[in-house]
């Protein structure tokens, strides 16, 4: 087995293929998650996503899909969805933030390439 090494910067400890860091630089996940929702989200667009009215809608829009991504559907493959999306962003029309035609189930790869095609688009 071909080791690599450890990827905490400066450090040199070789580690197992299918890992990320050795046990002396565990990755904390649960603090990186809110150390992003307490710096740098939107605390507006936070609040909304934790909103009993997009938990309602988001329910609507899985169902609606059979749990299936949109874009695999449409490219005739059948995977789970993985996010509910707005097609157009809060950030740019916030007043369609709760419209089931502006919202699609993705599957994590299509939910990434979005992301990347709306970073593009809107900046």
């Amino acid at each position: 087995m071909i080791k690599k090494l450890c990827s905490k910067a400066g450090c040199g400890e070789l580690i197992a293929p299918n890992t990320y860091r050795c046990a002396k630089h565990p990755i904390d996940n649960k603090a990186r998650h809110k150390d992003y929702s307490d710096k740098r989200r939107d605390k507006v667009a936070q609040a909304f996503y934790e909103s009993k009215d997009w938990r309602r809608l988001r329910a609507v829009v899985i169902s609606k899909c059979f749990g299936l991504c949109a874009r695999c559907k449409d490219n005739g493959r059948l995977r789970a969805g993985y996010i509910v999306d707005h097609i157009i962003p809060i950030s740019e029309a916030w007043e369609l933030r709760l419209t089931e035609n502006n919202l699609q189930y993705l599957c994590k790869a299509h939910h990434n390439v979005k992301t990347g095609e709306d970073k593009r688009l809107y900046g």
